[in-house]
């Protein structure tokens, strides 16, 4: 004869760890910037998150996959991505082995210095000379202002992108000799200018003035002679009228 038993097991309580979470993902830390012209430091805080946590931010999706660096004993960490283009427009994917969801952070990189204008030309009109140029090649950013420089004195107000000449406000005086040149200037992150090459983008200008315009005023010399000739004759008429 046999007996049946049972078996009760009692479960006291279960540990459930919530999905890990993240917290911060930013180029911002404590204030203080960390984006340049050709890199961005990304910051990383998780909460429950099994420590060492492990994180991986793919640039452009597209890229390689970068790892996050954590402290050892917490849950905040950072990664630098490298090798960025200047002024650019970049997103940044963060996969974390215990977050469900992909977090994504987008931000452009810094300016840089830019090439210098093109097409340097100083051409003189209504005795004035006016100096013209094109934008850089390189930009590497918005282009804040130009500055312009004639014989060594800076000139202000500085000009918007939206110019591209300079004229003088004084006559040019033939056989005196002007050099000129055009900056373009960025203005990046930590307000700090940058600005291209000055001599890269200069010109002069002289001319003389060799051929003057003149006219004279000149009476023909057999018209003198009959001026007496139709004196008289009026005088003549007037006494025959009489």
């Amino acid at each position: 004869m046999y007996l049946l038993s049972s078996l009760c097991i009692i479960i006291y309580g279960i540990d459930v760890i919530d999905s890990a979470d993240v917290i911060t993902f930013s180029a911002t830390f404590f204030n203080t910037s960390t984006i340049t012209n050709d890199s961005v430091t990304l910051n990383v805080e998780l909460s429950n998150c099994t420590i060492p946590c492990s994180c991986h931010v793919q640039t452009n999706k597209t890229g390689n996959f970068e790892p996050v660096k954590f402290h050892s004993t917490t849950s905040k960490g950072y990664v630098t991505i490298n090798n960025l283009q200047t002024y650019t427009m970049y997103s940044f994917d963060l996969n974390c082995s215990e977050v469900i969801y992909i977090k994504t952070y987008t931000i452009r990189t810094d300016v840089s210095r830019p090439s210098p204008p093109n097409q340097i030309h100083i051409t003189l009109i209504k005795q004035r000379l006016r100096l013209t140029w094109t934008p850089p090649k390189l930009p590497n950013g918005p282009i804040d202002t130009y500055r312009i420089t004639v014989d060594g004195n800076d000139k202000k107000p500085y000009l918007p992108n939206t110019e591209l000449f300079y004229e003088l406000n004084e006559d040019y005086i033939f056989g005196v000799t002007h050099t000129m040149n055009v900056r373009a200037c960025n203005t990046d992150s930590q307000q700090r200018v940058l600005c291209s090459n000055a001599r890269d983008a200069e010109s002069s200008f002289v001319e003389n003035k060799t051929n003057i315009d003149t006219t004279v005023a000149t009476i023909d010399s057999k018209s003198v002679r009959s001026i007496p000739f139709v004196l008289m004759y009026v005088i003549q008429s007037v006494i025959f009228t009489f």
